[in-house]
């Protein structure tokens, strides 16, 4: 993410993470529409890294689970981080948790270490649409998401809109599985776009 220190440097570049090293190779024929993935939402998350996960962990609690009773939702969490990602830390393996997004329209992801992590793009390769909300990035980065705000993935101010995006989707489930053809389709263009940005700059630095 773009430090403060650099926010207004005209000469840097930022160089995206992209998925963990540990995250499988999604193939095109594992992909499967919206329409047929069989939750609605994943949330998978160490709940150490940042108080916000704790507040959507109890919205799920409180409000969605009894607002929306029959919605099939995953949820995973950690009570601790650990960079090792597997088992035995508490985590889902990489493998399992590419089976969740690959099964989910949308993946929520409330702000850890860092607004944007890994899970932002795993989630884009699966065609799982992220939910992201700038409640609790305030401290870590200028312009949080700054490359994505041109997509169609989900913007929330705060978590608190969530129930209101999940009645949205069940009254037009439709119209989100577009959106989710839609993520995908920006995403392929945007990795188009950034590859050949990172190399002319890598290029045009190197003579």
């Amino acid at each position: 993410y773009q430090r403060r220190v650099h926010g207004d440097s005209s000469r840097v570049f930022t160089l995206l993470t992209g998925v963990s090293h540990r995250f499988p190779e999604i193939l095109p024929s594992e992909l499967k529409a919206a329409a047929q993935r069989s939750y609605v939402f994943n949330l998978v998350c160490s709940l150490a890294t940042n108080k916000v996960r704790l507040k959507v962990r109890s919205l799920i609690d409180r409000v969605i689970r009894t607002r929306f009773p029959a919605m099939n939702v995953y949820e995973h969490y950690a009570t601790s981080w650990s960079g090792n990602y597997d088992n035995k830390s508490g985590y889902l393996s990489p493998t399992e948790f590419k089976v969740v997004l690959l099964d989910s329209v949308f993946t929520l992801m409330p702000s850890g270490h860092n607004p944007e992590c890994y899970r932002l793009f795993e989630s884009l390769e699966a065609g799982s649409i992220p939910v992201v909300a700038m409640e609790g990035t305030e401290t870590h980065c200028v312009q949080p998401f700054m490359h994505f705000r041109d997509s169609p993935m989900i913007f929330l101010n705060t978590w608190d809109q969530l129930p209101d995006l999940l009645q949205n989707y069940s009254n037009d489930p439709t119209w989100f599985h577009t959106r989710a053809s839609q993520v995908s389709e920006w995403y392929r263009s945007f990795k188009d776009r950034f590859y050949s940005t990172t190399l002319r700059l890598l290029l045009s630095r190197s003579g």
